[in-house]
């Protein structure tokens, strides 16, 4: 068996098929209403954006770049949300104990999320294709090749340009230093400088076909010898970074004598920081306010329209969905340690999902107000969607206890539950015209998400 395949044989495989074996075997019922209530949803998407599709002119053209734009976009995403995955201590195991090449082991550990990546921008894009064939405009099936050559060249040069970043900012910050925000600025200021100047390029030379194979040829040449040569590297600091860890030096410990609700807020607060959440958190929200006022200074009126509904309906609702989610990722990694706290249930939850809706509340109406002075924005119209982060909210708790989710599959969640939140909101909004209808049932959803959370999964003997 070739290296590559053997990590996927005996890691990423195994693990994936035991995840599914135990879900099937002991919540049946709960695995086919997902499945039915997922078809469903994307039923919905679909009908939607037919619907949409069938009042705008089609252009191969534009949906070939809105296709690659929204590949980089999901391939940064993915890169940046799994930078723990090869830290975990099965892959540290399996590499210092087999001749594996570094390169190889890094392609095999990231080929399940490729094929992820590919799956989730086929779905995303089917109805277009299908659009494409009702108003008989002809899709060559070299144009597909093309795509699927395309998708393979962009995961993979993004995937080279992340390791070039962490090995630059490791060598000037040091190898025992994470270096988030300097990584991920550098990472995106290489990865959108790529595209606007690959843009600009074709733009100027007009019929580019020879020279797109050239730069294709190109592209695959340098992944191979760049993720060849700086793999090795790049996992050596990844393994200084596990075994170091990133947390101060000196730690001091504290003994709360009572259960109190301050108290649990506290320690949401400190499992925040030292986990780095806070981090990630600033500089999602700083990237998304970057590309608002970029768009907004760069492009017409319509583009801008365009960019700032999908920031404010997905963007910021990415954002809300990390601290939640978290509670339950917490709950069932430290479960043993909670028990020990001996809490009720409502001193252990409430703390917790206030915090986490504070934050979400504070995310939006900080990016509403700067919108409203530096773009000068209307206020009162954005407020509309304030109901639906109590939903977001809760939403993304409930999945956060139901899945077994950790730093490897942490991505793949976030854009599940992300695609979910905007297939509801897009179901209520075709469906429903009275905003109050809407803002009712976001509350009631996320009041009734509550009370199962608290009163399922926080329940004895963990919790009295």
């Amino acid at each position: 068996m070739p290296p590559m395949f053997e990590i996927i044989a005996r890691i990423e495989i195994p693990k994936q098929v035991k995840k599914a074996k135990n879900i099937f075997l002991n919540y049946p019922t709960h695995l086919l209403a997902v499945v039915l209530g997922a078809i469903l949803l994307y039923v919905v998407y679909a009908l939607i954006l037919f619907q949409y599709l069938d009042f705008i002119p089609l252009n191969k053209t534009d949906a070939f770049d809105s296709i690659l734009v929204f590949s980089i976009l999901l391939a940064c995403f993915l890169m940046i949300f799994s930078r723990e995955k090869l830290k975990r201590k099965e892959y540290a195991f399996f590499f210092l104990n087999t001749s594996i090449n570094a390169g190889q082991f890094v392609a095999g550990s990231y080929f399940l999320l490729y094929v992820f990546f590919n799956i989730f921008i086929f779905f995303a894009f089917l109805p277009l294709l299908i659009s494409f064939y009702i108003k008989h405009i002809q899709i060559h099936i070299f144009h597909i090749f093309l795509v699927l050559l395309l998708l393979f060249i962009i995961f993979w040069f993004i995937l080279f340009i992340w390791i070039l970043s962490s090995l630059i900012v490791g060598k000037w910050l040091g190898r025992h230093k994470d270096g988030l925000y300097f990584k991920s600025l550098l990472f995106m200021s290489i990865i959108w400088g790529l595209h606007f100047v690959s843009k600009h390029m074709a733009e100027r030379i007009g019929n580019f076909g020879f020279l797109l194979w050239i730069g294709c040829l190109v592209a695959l040449l340098i992944l191979w010898i760049g993720i060849k040569n700086l793999s090795g590297r790049y996992l050596f600091g990844l393994f200084q970074q596990s075994h170091t860890g990133n947390y101060p030096k000196k730690i001091k410990s504290k003994e709360f004598k009572l259960n109190h609700y301050v108290i649990h807020f506290v320690l949401e607060a400190i499992y925040y920081f030292r986990n780095r959440l806070f981090a990630e958190m600033a500089l999602m929200f700083s990237i998304l306010y970057a590309l608002t006022i970029g768009v907004y200074i760069f492009s017409d009126a319509m583009t801008f329209a365009i960019v700032y509904s999908f920031i404010m309906n997905l963007g910021l609702k990415e954002l809300m969905i990390v601290l939640p989610l978290c509670i339950g990722m917490h709950f069932r990694q430290y479960n043993l340690s909670i028990f020990m706290i001996n809490a009720p249930a409502s001193v252990y939850f409430f703390p917790r999902i206030f915090m986490a809706i504070a934050v979400n509340f504070m995310i939006y109406f900080l990016f509403v107000v700067l919108n409203c002075f530096i773009l000068n924005q209307d206020f009162l119209p954005q407020l509309t969607g304030i109901f639906s982060i109590f939903f977001v909210t809760m939403l993304s708790t409930f999945a956060g206890f139901i899945a077994r989710i950790h730093d490897g599959n942490k991505a793949v969640a976030l854009i599940i539950i992300l695609v979910i939140v905007a297939i509801i909101d897009s179901f209520l909004h075709y469906f429903i015209s009275q905003s109050y209808y809407i803002d009712f049932i976001y509350v009631a959803g996320g009041i009734f998400l509550y009370l199962i959370s608290q009163n399922i999964f926080l329940r004895r003997p963990v919790f009295k």
